[in-house]
C-alpha cells in the first residue's frame, strides 16, 4: 500500500511537467513516427546491425566504456521498434529540456523545434544503426542535461554537469560536441541580446569550461581503468 502510495505521488509531481510540454510530447513522437515509422516497423540491415544483433557494437575497444553497460540495461538486441521509441522518448526530454535552457515558450517554436531535432540528418543516419541509436540518443540527452543543470544552477552543478558529459561521452564521444555547441550558444545570446556584463560573461565562460574540462578528465580516467 505504501509503494503504490510513494508511485502515486511521483506520478502526481510529473504529471504537470507532461501538461506543460505536451507540444512538444506530442509533436516529437508524431513526427519522429512519420519520419521513422518504417525504420521502426521493419528491420532493415546494414553492416554494422548484420554483426551486431545481440550486441551495441564496439564499446571498450573505442573509447565507449559505458555503452556496454547502458546497452545491458535496455537491450543488447536489434529491436527497432523498442530502440525507435526509446530514441524518440530520449530526444522529447532533450527538446524539453533545450526549450528550458532557451526560454522558449511559444508552442509554434516549440514544434518546429521537436521536428527539428527528430528528423534531423544525424539522427535520421543514427537509425540506420537502430541496435545502438537508444543508447546513443541517450548521450545526447546527458549532454543537453549537463548544460540545463550548469547553466540553472550556476557553479553548484559543476560536478554533476561533469559527471554527466563524462558519461554522454563514455556512450558515444560525438555527443561532447552537443554540450561544447549548446553553452556555445547560451554565450552568444547572453552577449547579442542580453547584453550582459563582461565580468558575467567571463564568469559564465570559466564555469563551462571547467564543466567540461572535468567531465572530460573524468571520462579519461575511468577510460584507462578499464
Amino acid at each position: 500500500m505504501e509503494n503504490n502510495f510513494f508511485l502515486y505521488s511521483k506520478l502526481l509531481k510529473v504529471k504537470p511537467v507532461i501538461v506543460k510540454n505536451a507540444d512538444i510530447i506530442i509533436s516529437t513522437f508524431i513526427i519522429g513516427l512519420i519520419a521513422h515509422a518504417y525504420c521502426f516497423f521493419n528491420y532493415l540491415p546494414t553492416w554494422d546491425s548484420i554483426i551486431n544483433t545481440n550486441t551495441v557494437g564496439a564499446t571498450f575497444s573505442s573509447g565507449r566504456w559505458l555503452l556496454k553497460y547502458i546497452g545491458s540495461l535496455f537491450s543488447n538486441y536489434s529491436l527497432p521498434w523498442i530502440n525507435g521509441f526509446l530514441s524518440l522518448l530520449f530526444i522529447c526530454i532533450s527538446v524539453i529540456l533545450i526549450a528550458k535552457i532557451f526560454k522558449i515558450e511559444n508552442t509554434v517554436f516549440r514544434i518546429i523545434i521537436s521536428g527539428l531535432f527528430v528528423t534531423f540528418p544525424a539522427v535520421t543516419s543514427t537509425f540506420t544503426f537502430i541496435f545502438t541509436a537508444d543508447c546513443y540518443m541517450l548521450s545526447f540527452l546527458l549532454s543537453i542535461f549537463a548544460v540545463y543543470l550548469c547553466d540553472k544552477y550556476n557553479n553548484k552543478a559543476i560536478i554533476p554537469s561533469a559527471i554527466l558529459v563524462a558519461c554522454a561521452i563514455g556512450i558515444y564521444q560525438v555527443y561532447m560536441s552537443t554540450f561544447l555547441v549548446a553553452v556555445t550558444v547560451l554565450i552568444l545570446i547572453d552577449t547579442l541580446i542580453y547584453n550582459s556584463s563582461v565580468k558575467n560573461l567571463i564568469k559564465k565562460y570559466i564555469k563551462y569550461v571547467i564543466t567540461f574540462i572535468l567531465g572530460f578528465g573524468l571520462y579519461e580516467v575511468i577510460l584507462n581503468i578499464f
